[in-house]
């Protein structure tokens, strides 16, 4: 049942996800000023990236996420879910702006 769920979602994503483990840096604005946090990546696509992180994020909230293992600048995105892992660890989704894919 696990490897027809797995097909199931691989089917349904336009662009293939690739593991990829590396730090990333992500900043966005709160309250007049900018905040800047750490993860880890666990994978990416052009459209997107899945990384793990201690801050929980707000889904719509605009992040400029960067690692200089994969881009030399930037990317802005948008988060579109925060999964709860334990109390101080999180899984987070983005999408990057049609001006920033991969």
């Amino acid at each position: 049942m696990s490897r027809i769920m797995d097909q199931v979602i691989k089917q349904t994503r336009r662009h293939n996800r690739a593991s990829f483990t590396v730090p990333v840096i992500f900043a966005y604005h709160h309250e007049n000023k900018i905040v800047v946090n750490y993860g880890t990546s666990l994978n990416l696509s052009k459209a997107g990236m899945c990384f793990y992180t201690n801050t929980p994020l707000l889904e719509g909230l605009k992040l400029h996420v960067h690692s200089c293992h994969i881009w030399d600048n930037p990317k802005s995105s948008t988060v579109r879910w925060c999964s709860k892992k334990d109390p101080h660890y999180y899984k987070v989704g983005i999408a990057f702006q049609k001006k920033d894919r991969v």
